[in-house]
């Protein structure tokens, strides 16, 4: 998976230059630059998860987070060169979180630890929980797990050596924050 921006900025060395210095300064991201960014990726999602029920005629969680986990590591490449983040800083790591949620509108961030080796983040603002916690099967809280398992497929590209937390903690689950953990062994 390749994002349509990823190919615009090669086409486009300046902007890509100011591009990367946006994102990494945390400003915010045109509406229209945002929802072909997420669209994109829940695009990928749902043809790659199709696929799986259509081959097997079933999906398990298992084999769900799998292919969130290839999704994650196939946008690494990309993503490292859009924010350059120190791969040997858990702190610089978990601003690709940081971008993934203001691509979610996920907001309100309050960091509990930071330091190089771990990162630990609450988040107090998401628009989807209040939908997934409603959903009748119980299935809603997946949705975040599908998420943080394409960012834990992000990190491990960049550095085999970090890691990110399984989400025991998050509002589609009924707490009052979702808990983010990333930290380098």
């Amino acid at each position: 998976m390749r994002f349509w921006i990823s190919e615009y900025f090669d086409r486009h060395p300046f902007q890509k230059r100011i591009g990367s210095w946006w994102f990494r300064k945390g400003f915010p991201i045109p509406e229209k630059t945002k929802r072909q960014m997420i669209n994109q990726i829940h695009t990928e999602m749902i043809i790659r998860l199709m696929d799986i029920v259509v081959k097997e005629g079933s999906l398990s969680l298992e084999k769900a987070l799998k292919v969130h986990y290839q999704i994650g590591q196939e946008l690494a490449e990309e993503t490292k060169d859009m924010l350059k983040p120190n791969p040997y800083d858990a702190e610089d790591l978990s601003y690709i979180i940081d971008f993934l949620h203001g691509l979610l509108d996920i907001k309100n961030k309050k960091v509990q630890n930071s330091k190089n080796n771990e990162a630990v983040s609450h988040w107090y603002s998401c628009p989807l929980s209040k939908r997934l916690k409603e959903l009748q099967n119980g299935g809603g809280p997946y949705y975040c797990h599908l998420y943080q398992e394409m960012y834990k497929g992000v990190l491990n590209k960049i550095n085999p050596k970090a890691f990110a937390n399984d989400l025991s903690l998050t509002q589609s689950q009924g707490n009052d924050f979702c808990e983010l953990r990333t930290w380098i062994t």
